[in-house]
């Protein structure tokens, strides 16, 4: 039996109730912005009524945290007839504030000769809550994949595994700084047998770490080069004859004459 497709567009009536079951708040202003049409979604996340609605709502659900860029993004946006996608602090009828993700778009519908703006809100609280605490786990196992660990009271080592990006490299930055200025660091033997990458980030890194040793009267020694990471310094023309380079850190720790 051949299959039949179906590809009339729904009816007005059923677009309605679809869009009356989403949790997202559903706007549909007119031309001269007063309200066309609200779902349960919006009333429920502002708390307002259909007859609370004003023509600007959107001053309606401002507050002290509100930002005035992002209420000018949005007036802009209806009145240039343009899109724009928002997150801004907004404010319920009841005082609470959340995180409104608002996006924005004017359409022309050519049997009525007339243009609508079509406001979609959605509550992103949670999710940036959920980012943050993300973030923050994200940056603990950063700082637990890069420990600084002491071999003597003078004597320290850090191991690199993995990649180094912009963020964990300075995170090391912050890591040595603030060890160095409270240890009486003699040398600190950085150690790239773990690296995944060689970058030219990496190899500015080290030095920057020179440099932060070299204020508190220290040395930095480097373990664990590979072939790739002298070709690169190569290309780039960096001078590493600064830098006591060994193999490996039993061969730093053994020739380091206060060990």
């Amino acid at each position: 039996m051949e299959s039949q497709n179906n590809t009339s567009l729904p009816s007005h009536d059923l677009l309605i109730q679809v869009i009356g079951m989403l949790e997202d708040g559903v706007l549909i202003m007119n031309e001269d912005l007063s309200i066309h049409y609200v779902n349960e979604g919006f009333l429920h996340m502002t708390g307002y009524s259909p007859k609370e609605m004003e023509k600007n709502v959107f001053r309606l659900l401002e507050g002290a945290d509100t930002s005035t860029e992002s209420l000018h993004l949005i007036e802009r946006a209806i009145t240039q007839k343009s899109s724009e996608e928002v997150d801004w602090v907004s404010y319920r009828k009841n005082g609470t504030k959340f995180l409104n993700r608002t996006r924005i778009k004017t359409v022309y519908i050519e049997e009525e000769k007339k243009h609508y703006t079509i406001v979609i809100m959605e509550d992103i609280t949670n999710a940036k809550v959920s980012a943050e605490k993300i973030k923050f786990y994200e940056n603990k196992v950063t700082a637990f994949s890069t420990p600084i660990l002491p071999i003597t009271d003078h004597l320290l080592l850090l191991p690199i595994i993995g990649s180094l990006d912009e963020e964990r490299l300075q995170n090391i930055f912050d890591d040595v700084t603030e060890t160095v200025y409270s240890t009486p660091i003699h040398t600190l033997i950085l150690d790239l047998s773990g690296l995944e990458e060689v970058t030219d980030n990496t190899l500015q890194g080290l030095f920057t770490l020179h440099h932060i040793l070299e204020l508190v009267e220290s040395e930095l020694v480097i373990t664990g080069i590979t072939p790739e990471w002298e070709e690169k310094a190569n290309t780039l023309d960096i001078d590493h004859s600064r830098f006591r380079i060994f193999d490996t850190i039993k061969d730093a720790i053994s020739s380091l004459e206060y060990i």
